[in-house]
């Protein structure tokens, strides 16, 4: 790792190969994450980017996971970015798509007002010699930016526009400025959240604010950031400049945090393809209903880009991606991309490595097709064609089959109960798959459902990643698929004569239990023994409450959450986690506020110390969404509970809190006559 090294005094610094341009920098660095930004910059120093997955499933962080999973790559790693190009970065914060930038381009220029978050930028990519970042306020670093790049990236920065840029439309005068630095024919992608994203309908909090349904509602007005529907970005971007035949939409699943897929206009999702939903890395949510289903009712009736969670929007041609899918939480000798293009009114798949270690493996596909295709022929299913890209990273291309996915048949006739069409179904399968079984010389082990195209009688195997020298029963690799299969269907739903398919197949309960190892193990080859992000995101500890938690009233969370407010209101970024209700607190130097939630249901909170720095906080300055009762007792109707106060030390040191309290679960009704007795004697006086 590089050490500082002083260029000119005030003006700029090295850090290995990455320049820091600070001769803008006023010395406030008005957005932090607080104490973890400290944690964040020890990393980058001491650590390579090849030990970060060991460090994320260690400190069992959301920031931590949020600034160094390099699944938040995946997000521009599809943009046809070459060595030819100049790259501009907006709110380029730790660095989380930054790297992946510095490898495509020829030039990348940064933009980030915190100088904290560019050192760990820095550090991070020291070893880049193509990285400039320039630190401070947008408004002050635009003036001197060139006027030619290729490609200029804002990644959750436009919702924050009405907080640095001063105008009467601050978000449309922010798209203006970064027109103005774009070369004739360039190209700009910006990614920001969906204001009427279902995960937000189904019980996810609002990302920047941390309430539940604050962007569904339309926000206050007081918000340190908003985002929109795709309705009001397309015209925020047209007000802009940029005509809509200009813009493609496309809409990062399950969102633009960590995209494992991306889907545009041009390829839209099927009806059960989005099983993925649960993403409260960085916070307890609710559940309130299947999101799965709902999506599946939202494609079918042709909402899909209205709800989607994210949007990436991209401005000028329209690039020849259509779709694609991220295979990137696994071992490096298996990570790839599945993207679909369109080229000239010709569909096609690319299968591409994402590592160096990848390339044999996926140049392996276009070597086992004619032996798959022999195997396979005579039988009725067809092998989709594979051959070599021709590049030298061993990438390989398909053709495009149409029809329907099998998985999709095979999910509606089982949410529709239709036992008789799913047993149609799968007894084809099963005669198909086994053709040529015996004295096979190769076995497609990836036979899932998913990965075959029915168009009216004609079967096709678009996908045989997997394969095997070994002969493999056609029974075992039937039971695999349906064991798969059930993994994407809600918890709910039964497949109909499940058990009597079993019985069929031979499969004893003891082979059952073997092929679920097998998988298992399997499954833990692909990965290289790292976490998936479902698995860290268990680590993480944020809880699901369902409907039914909430009408029990158990399994709430009742640890304390303290936000910090660093002038940019409370998000979910400033959190600190207590187990109790009792706490002495460190508060970092420069915070305005302080919000406390003492857990997540209706409740009675008394407070029986609140102090700042050796003085009591009285409560006449303090903030809620409660009902004081009497001194130091509150009243909640409501499961997100709080209590706010101002601290204003910006610029300051910070200073110890301590709080001591009780907290008393009531029933709804209790809370509704508690805050309704008290709101009608504040109506009599």
């Amino acid at each position: 790792m590089g050490k500082i090294k002083k260029l000119e005094p005030k003006t700029k610094e090295e850090i290995g190969s990455v320049v820091v341009d600070i001769s803008r920098y006023t010395g406030d660095d008005r957005y932090s994450d607080g104490t973890v930004e400290d944690e964040l910059l020890s990393i980058a120093q001491r650590y390579a980017e090849a030990e970060f997955p060991r460090l994320i499933e260690e400190k069992k962080s959301w920031p931590i996971l949020y600034h160094l999973s390099s699944e938040r790559e995946n997000l521009v790693e599809w943009l046809p970015i070459n060595k030819d190009h100049k790259v501009l970065e907006v709110g380029s914060g730790c660095g989380a798509v930054t790297g992946m930038l510095s490898k495509k381009a020829a030039r990348v220029d940064c933009a980030e007002l915190s100088l904290k978050r560019s050192r760990i930028n820095a550090y991070r990519h020291s070893d880049r010699d193509n990285i400039t970042i320039f630190v401070g306020n947008f408004t002050d670093t635009e003036p001197y930016l060139p006027c030619d790049y290729d490609w200029i990236i804002l990644t959750g920065v436009l919702e924050y526009a009405g907080s640095y840029v001063e105008s009467a439309d601050p978000y449309v005068s922010l798209l203006k400025l970064m027109k103005k630095h774009l070369k004739p024919g360039g190209n700009m992608a910006t990614a920001i959240e969906n204001r009427l994203g279902l995960k937000y309908f189904a019980g996810c909090r609002e990302d920047h604010v941390s309430r539940y349904f604050a962007g569904i509602e339309g926000y206050t007005g007081h918000e340190p950031a908003i985002t929109f529907s795709k309705g009001r970005l397309r015209r925020i971007f047209e007000k802009a400049g940029f005509p809509r035949e200009q813009l493609s939409f496309y809409y990062p699943y399950p969102d633009y945090k960590f995209m494992k897929e991306l889907y545009s206009d041009r390829r839209l999702p099927f009806r059960g393809e989005l099983y993925d939903n649960l993403r409260n890395f960085d916070a307890d949510r609710l559940l309130l209903f299947d999101e799965g289903r709902a999506f599946d009712s939202i494609i079918s009736d042709g909402l899909f880009a209205e709800f989607s969670n994210s949007f990436m929007v991209i401005t000028g041609d329209a690039p020849k991606t259509v779709y694609a899918r991220y295979s990137s939480e696994r071992a490096p000798e298996y990570r790839l991309k599945t993207e679909e293009r369109s080229e000239e009114g010709v569909r096609y798949f690319v299968k591409a490595p994402l590592t160096p270690e990848a390339s044999s493996h996926v140049s392996a596909m276009a070597g086992i097709y004619p032996e798959l295709k022999n195997r396979y022929e005579g039988g009725g299913l067809s092998v989709c064609p594979c051959e070599p890209c021709g590049d030298p990273e061993g990438s390989v291309r398909f053709e495009h089959c149409p029809g329907t996915p099998l998985s999709r048949l095979m999910k509606d006739a089982v949410l529709s109960g239709n036992e008789k069409r799913f047993r149609e179904f799968f007894g084809r399968y099963l005669s198909l798959i086994s053709h040529g079984e015996e004295g096979a010389a190769v076995t497609d082990l990836d036979l899932l459902f998913s990965n075959i195209m029915v168009d009216k009688g004609r079967w096709t195997v678009i996908d045989y990643e997997w394969t095997s020298r070994e002969t493999v029963p056609a029974c075992d690799l039937a039971f695999r698929a349906l064991y798969c299969f059930m993994m994407t269907l809600p918890e709910d739903a039964v497949i109909p004569g499940i058990d009597g398919i079993i019985e069929e197949l031979g499969i004893t309960p003891r082979r059952m239990e073997e092929i679920r190892k097998e998988e298992a193990a399997f499954q833990k080859k692909i990965t290289g023994n790292q976490l998936t992000l479902g698995e860290i995101r268990e680590r993480l500890a944020n809880r699901v409450y369902t409907a039914d938690d909430l009408n029990s009233g158990e399994n709430l969370r009742s640890e304390t959450l303290v936000y910090e407010d660093t002038g940019h209101g409370f998000n979910e970024d400033e959190t600190v986690r207590f187990s109790e209700c009792n706490f002495t607190y460190q508060v970092p130097s420069g915070r305005k506020a302080v919000r406390i939630d003492p857990c997540s249901f209706r409740c009675l909170l008394k407070v029986s110390a609140l102090s700042f720095m050796g003085k009591v906080i009285p409560e006449k300055e303090i903030g809620t969404n409660g009902v004081r009762l009497a001194p130091g007792l509150y009243a909640f109707d409501t499961e997100d509970p709080w209590i706010t106060f101002e601290i204003d030390r910006s610029g300051l040191p910070g200073g110890e809190l301590i709080f001591e309290s009780e907290v008393s679960q009531i029933t709804d009704d209790m809370a509704t006559a508690l805050t309704g007795l008290k709101k009608k004697k504040r109506g009599l006086f």
